[in-house]
């Protein structure tokens, strides 16, 4: 009996056990089943929650569009004659162009699309030149590369489209890539593409061609058709306008704010909150974050492509200046060796010279005979000591007349160009406009034919009287008051005359701004004709400039018979 109850116990036990099992088993599936509700629950709910907040990412850009304030996002400009403005029909797009400055002539207003949106990645086509995602682009034929049409025309300086290639984007100076922007407030964004200097004067800020469109810093000048460049960029510290946002600038900035506002609600809710557990919402989050990832990594890339070849253009542009300078520098080197061995040989021969003259101040009985690297010392030496063999007399005598002549003639040669060259100096500022006012005119007297040598007292060249020839007649008599050796000079024959030899001799100076002739040049009325001219003036109260009689000066008598 005690085995019996014993094995009854045994058997009770294991069939506990068994129903122990099957509940554990039983729970577990139902937990797994309750998980597995409740992740399609949230599965559910997540996508109505992603669609939910996608309709209102699309009612906020439909709401957003049509406040566009109807300028052109190119020239900054409304609609003009016979050129309206389209809109791309993008969702999240905020080109609006004039017809003619997009190139969209002949195309559905209605359907029109720009050329970023019709591409298959809208996300990888950005500007090389600038931060700004926004705007009307252009891609560069054969290319990868996109760029602003303001970049365009502002950072390139080309107003043609089909002109511009990827030669252009290389050929850009390199410390406008170096260099920051002084509007972007970004770190990143300051160093980011190519520059416009501010066209102000001794200023070095640069600034990014959409960055100046946005506060209204680019310029162009209308009232000068001749300027060949009329286009401006200035920086916000020298723009005539005030430097705020322009209105398209601020429509997009609202579209920024808000798609970030959304996104921000959108994370705060309790459904993003337990997604966040969720691993196919993890996942989708972690590509969602890659993707932009290497969006940037790959724009970012584009845009060190080009800046490496434009660093790398200007390499070579300096490599080729240097090796054209080096090529010079041998030439200036072989033309210096040249004029070296050519000095050399005049050195040679001028010691030779040294050492024959010396040969003719020496004693004839002295015993040492003089190197020529002493020749210069030993005539030092000698000084006034020194004494011209009587066999020699003559020709250094001939020598010295000569030498003494040729040096007299230069010295008269070059006292007439510094007279000619202070005329120049002087004569502009102050006898050019009136050759009677000052004493610097010199030239030669048309009646005494005695030359006056301008600042100097008399009339040769030193200040004093120039050696007279059987031509030359008597200076002008000497009268009180007048400066009788002054000069003047006919504004229409351009010959001189002193003051003292005019007949009657002049004792002022015209006043600025009248001239003189002489009476070969005068055509002025005569005494005969000078009264009824004056009576007619009177008649008709006339005061013209044109008919006034000229100083009459009779005729001199070396001119009658």
């Amino acid at each position: 009996m005690a085995q019996k109850r014993k094995r009854e116990v045994k058997d009770e036990g294991k069939t506990h056990n068994a129903k122990g099992r099957r509940k554990r088993v039983e729970k577990d599936d139902k937990s797994e089943l309750e998980a597995h509700v409740k992740m399609e629950v949230l599965s559910d709910h997540g996508q109505n929650h992603r669609s939910w907040w996608h309709d209102q990412r699309k009612m906020f850009l439909r709401d957003w569009k049509s406040h566009n304030p109807g300028l052109c996002c190119i020239c900054i400009r409304g609609t003009r004659d016979l050129d309206e403005i389209v809109t791309c029909n993008g969702p999240d797009c905020a080109v609006s162009v004039h017809r003619a400055c997009y190139d969209v002539e002949g195309q559905d207003a209605s359907k029109w699309m720009c050329d970023r949106c019709r591409t298959d990645d809208p996300a990888l086509a950005a500007c090389v030149l600038c931060p700004c995602r926004d705007g009307a682009l252009k891609q560069i034929s054969g290319t990868n590369y996109w760029i602003h049409v303001l970049c365009m025309q502002w950072t390139l300086g080309s107003r043609d489209d089909d002109r511009v290639c990827e030669e252009n984007l290389y050929h850009l100076d390199p410390k406008r890539w170096n260099k920051e922007c002084s509007v972007c407030t970004s770190p990143m964004n300051k160093q980011y593409g190519g520059k416009c200097p501010c066209d102000a004067a001794q200023c070095k800020n640069l600034v990014h061609a959409t960055c100046a469109a946005d506060y209204r810093l680019l310029e162009e000048v209308t009232d000068s058709p001749d300027m060949a460049h009329p286009f401006f960029v200035y920086c916000k510290q020298h723009g005539s306008n005030d430097p705020r946002l322009n209105p398209w600038a601020k429509w997009v900035q609202n579209k920024h704010r808000g798609l970030v506002k959304i996104a921000e609600n959108e994370r705060k809710t309790p459904i993003s909150q337990a997604r966040l557990n969720d691993p196919r919402a993890v996942l989708e989050n972690s590509l969602a974050i890659f993707n932009d990832e290497q969006e940037l990594n790959i724009l970012r890339m584009q845009h060190d492509a080009v800046h490496s070849r434009a660093e790398c253009a200007a390499y070579e542009k300096a490599t080729v200046k240097l090796q054209r300078d080096l090529n010079n520098t041998a030439t200036n080197l072989e033309e210096a060796t040249q004029e070296l061995e050519q000095l050399a040989k005049e050195d040679e021969a001028l010691r030779d010279d040294l050492l024959t003259i010396f040969e003719c101040f020496q004693p004839t009985n002295s015993a040492s005979p003089v190197s020529p690297d002493t020749v210069i010392d030993r005539l030092f030496q000698l000084g006034p000591q020194i004494q011209v063999r009587p066999d020699f007399e003559s020709a250094f005598v001939s020598a010295y007349t000569t030498a003494q002549h040729q040096q007299q003639l230069e010295g008269d040669e070059k006292c007439l160009n510094e007279l000619a060259n202070k005329r120049k100096r002087r004569g502009r500022r102050k006898n050019a406009a009136h050759p009677l006012s000052g004493c610097g005119l010199f030239g030669l007297c048309t009646i005494c034919k005695t030359f006056e040598g301008g600042e100097a007292s008399g009339s040769g060249l030193d200040g004093t009287d120039s050696p007279s020839s059987p031509e030359v007649k008597a200076s002008p008599p000497a009268l009180d008051g007048i400066n009788v050796h002054r000069l003047i000079q006919c504004a229409q024959c351009v010959r001189c005359f002193h003051m003292g030899c005019l007949d009657p001799p002049m004792t002022k100076v015209p006043s600025r701004g009248y001239t003189w002739r002489c009476e070969d040049c005068d055509t002025s009325p005569s005494e005969e004709d000078k009264t009824p001219y004056k009576r007619k003036l009177d008649d008709e109260q006339s005061i013209a400039d044109e008919g006034r009689p000229k100083r009459i000066r009779a005729v001199p008598a070396r001119y009658t018979v």
